[in-house]
């Protein structure tokens, strides 16, 4: 999401999360300032989150429960010199909302590069076999360019979520509020985008932060809506979700409507200290599922501020958030 006004809030610093009363949610302790926060990769015993900012911040606990700030993903190099260039009228080395996935032994974290400004952006992708900066093989190499856009492009290149269906393709999600949310293939060997293949456009007109996750014979698709980026005032930025049997769509809200004309069922909103809930990532350890997010505290006057809960589907096979009371640091 556009969240290049944001860094001054950015902020390392130790903070803790008051989770409404409303919810049984973990309260996490630390360094928890995060914005657009990856899903939750574990690697080893340790848990990781990157999130926007400088050279992509990476953020760590040992029990989902205490975090600190670790070594960016492209410290000290920055970001690229081709980065740069596809988008000329961005300064500096801030990016947006990374993500990572594991797979063919090596974890693969993808992030977006974007003027707030105009439609100049693109997604880079690096891989290392580790995300531990201790072990002795912790290397980000760069592989280039995913996909780019420009003011002459109907699409925005940010927000991307790498997913598998369950016929084993490796796709792409990414988009913007004003342009949608768009699919693409990659191949499942370089990461990349697979030469002559389709891009499509899915779950309407609006949206942004989208992220699909599969569950039992459906594709969940979870997208933001409303006014982000504004601390106490993004009382309006929500997540939405609907579902689909295919990857592709078309994805339907709890009522049965199309999401290409509606606009999703709410799944998260503001509430008690939690304003304005965005960036969803979903994690299951030991066969319970998590979900983790940003919001900006109320009590800690507006910083946006790393959320995660427990996450339980209701008897159609509905996400409900919040509403188990057993936090991560009970599960082993």
């Amino acid at each position: 999401m556009f969240c290049s006004k944001l860094l001054p809030a950015l902020i390392v610093g130790a903070s803790l999360l008051v989770i409404s009363s409303q919810t049984k949610a973990l309260v996490l302790q630390g360094q928890t300032t995060a914005h657009d926060p990856s899903r939750i990769t574990k690697c080893g015993n340790r848990y990781y989150v990157y999130t926007t900012g400088n050279d992509v911040p990476m953020m760590y606990s040992d029990d989902m429960v205490h975090w600190q700030r670790g070594k960016a993903a492209l410290s000290p190099d920055g970001v690229p010199a081709w980065a740069h260039t596809l988008v000329p009228t961005k300064q500096g080395n801030q990016i947006w909302a990374p993500d990572v996935l594991f797979f063919n032994g090596t974890y693969h974290l993808y992030y977006a590069f974007a003027d707030w400004n105009s439609n100049y952006a693109c997604i880079g992708l690096v891989t290392s076999p580790t995300l531990d900066p201790d072990a002795a093989n912790y290397k980000w190499t760069d592989q280039g360019c995913v996909v780019a856009s420009d003011p002459s492009t109907v699409y925005n290149t940010i927000d991307p979520c790498p997913v598998f269906d369950q016929n084993g393709r490796l796709w792409l999600v990414f988009g913007s509020m004003a342009k949608g949310t768009r699919l693409i293939p990659l191949d499942t060997h370089t990461g990349l985008r697979s030469p002559g293949t389709d891009m499509y456009q899915f779950a309407g007109h609006e949206g942004e932060a989208g992220y699909v996750y599969y569950r039992k014979g459906y594709y969940y698709f979870f997208k933001n809506l409303g006014h982000c980026c504004a601390g106490l005032n993004s009382t309006s930025y929500r997540i939405l979700v609907g579902r689909s049997h295919q990857i592709t769509g078309p994805y339907v809200d709890k009522d049965g409507n199309d999401l290409a004309t509606h606009p999703g069922t709410i799944f998260l909103q503001t509430d008690g200290d939690k304003i304005g809930p965005g960036q969803i990532g979903i994690y299951t350890d030991s066969g319970v599922d998590y979900v983790s997010f940003h919001y900006y505290s109320r009590a800690l006057g507006g910083r946006p501020t790393l959320g995660i809960e427990t996450l339980t589907w209701d008897a159609d096979g509905w996400p409900v958030a919040g509403k188990d009371p057993q936090p991560p640091a009970t599960v082993p």
